[in-house]
């Protein structure tokens, strides 16, 4: 019981910071499922481009016809 009482802000600590992994670990699944990127900006850039999930899905989508863009 004193071993116990003696390392209780230690076990304190340690729930507390494994609470917030299991957080952070469930957050990241849920993006990861619902098709989220993890670092949140676009894939245009990304090394990794082709070999995404959600890239993969998206050329699989037909795309709207092109718009002439054109200044005028």
């Amino acid at each position: 019981m004193t071993w116990l009482l003696n390392h209780l802000a230690t076990i304190l600590i340690s729930v507390g910071l494994a609470a917030i992994v299991a957080c952070i670990v469930y957050r990241l699944v849920k993006a990861r499922k619902s098709g989220k990127s993890s670092c949140g900006a676009g894939c245009a850039h990304c090394a990794m481009c082709g070999s995404c999930r959600s890239a993969a899905a998206a050329k699989k989508q037909p795309s709207a016809a092109p718009t002439d863009k054109t200044d005028g």
